[in-house]
């Protein structure tokens, strides 16, 4: 019931908006595509549960930017599956106070993580980092702020998850659970200069969650059909607390980067205690520099001009144990999801802006109890932007 009230209210919000969007002609439409070829080699796993090699969809999305004044513009992101439905992401009303402040409400992305944070189609990888994939709270609807220097940023959110985000609504006769979420970033760049910038930040979040939660994740690429070596049965929790770290350091056409997360759950004595991380070196072998945005906190593509080319090459690891360690749960088979190590090569060809071939290669290594997966998996993907 309150999921149906929910969406309704962004079919509302997307109604009202759309006699904006049609009210004057200054709307920006952005979008992405990108295709995978996907070849994996894998000698233990059985025939019926092998990857599925081949073509994929990996994203179909367009935005909507359209400013409503001269401080309040409105944001509309929409997904498209390999059935051709329509998902709608972040939808959201951002009110700009002066220079260094602004505000959100709609359904808004959780300020957390570089990785997150970043957009994919800015991605030296194919995906993002096990630890993000599974960690990171994802969008939805609520109210964020943030406030940027020249030399750091901060942002603050309060919101629910999405609909399908951890676990599913609690409601009984008794009690309803909104599962209200708080979301904080601070990013900070001591060096940032044409040559250099130093990057830190910390995130957290707490969450007040429904009864059952689980974690899992995919490997770092997709296919036509879902591929999870690791996760966690459904536990009891009350509560969420998820930790991450972040350092980054680009020098000219080099930049190497880190990331760490914890994620903590708990319901009475009982505590599962969750961990993962990535380091990872890129290098733009024409010369370019990665565009870095202070109040976002976030690194994107390498700075093209005109019609240049750019060739990015990069390499990472990444592992995620899904194993609790906590002593209340470390014994117990529903807490116990497995851990996973991905090694992941990458050299990107920007033959233009808008258009980016990606070539890769990533190695499994992924065990939850008694079953252990390790296969290579070779990747072309085709990406372009508008």
């Amino acid at each position: 019931m309150i999921a149906k009230v929910r969406e309704k209210t962004f079919i509302l919000f997307f109604m009202l908006s759309s006699s904006f969007l049609r009210a004057n002609n200054d709307l920006q439409i952005k979008g992405v595509l990108s295709i995978d070829q996907i070849h994996a080699i894998e000698d233990s796993a059985n025939a019926s549960n092998r990857i599925a090699n081949g073509a994929n969809l990996n994203a179909a999305q367009v935005s909507f930017d359209k400013g409503l004044t001269n401080s309040i513009h409105l944001h509309l992101d929409f997904s498209f599956s390999k059935d051709g439905k329509a998902r709608l992401g972040t939808a959201f009303i951002e009110k700009t106070l002066f220079e260094g402040l602004s505000f959100k409400a709609g359904q808004i992305p959780s300020p957390f993580s570089l990785e997150a944070s970043e957009s994919s189609k800015w991605l030296v990888f194919p995906s993002k980092s096990l630890a993000v994939s599974a960690f990171s709270p994802g969008i939805g609807p609520g109210l964020s702020v943030n406030y940027w220097t020249s030399t750091f940023g901060l942002k603050l959110a309060v919101r629910q998850p999405s609909f399908d985000y951890y676990s599913q609504y609690k409601e009984d006769d008794e009690n309803y659970n909104d599962r209200l979420a708080f979301i904080a970033r601070f990013n900070v760049s001591p060096i940032n200069t044409e040559e250099q910038t130093l990057h830190m930040s910390s995130s957290y979040t707490y969450q007040n969650i429904a009864k059952d939660l689980s974690f899992s994740t995919e490997p770092e690429f997709k296919t036509r059909d879902k591929n999870q070596f690791i996760g966690t049965d459904k536990i009891e929790a009350d509560s969420l607390e998820i930790w991450g770290v972040e350092f980054a350091y680009l020098w000219n056409q080099f930049q190497m980067e880190a990331e760490y997360m914890a994620a903590v759950a708990e319901k009475s004595e009982k505590k599962y205690s969750y961990s993962g991380w990535h380091t990872q070196v890129n290098y733009t072998l024409t010369g370019q520099r990665r565009l870095y945005s202070t109040d976002d906190g976030v690194f994107s593509n390498p700075d093209i001009k005109g019609n240049e080319q750019a060739v990015q090459i990069g390499i990472r690891y990444s592992h995620l144990d899904l194993n609790s360690t906590h002593s209340s749960t470390k014994d117990s088979d529903s807490a116990n999801g497995g851990e996973e190590t991905n090694i992941s090569f990458a050299i990107n060809w920007y033959i233009k802006k808008s258009l980016k071939l990606t070539g890769a290669y990533i190695k499994v290594d992924a065990t939850k109890q008694n079953e252990t997966r390790k296969p290579d998996v070779l990747l072309l993907r085709m990406q372009t932007t508008f």
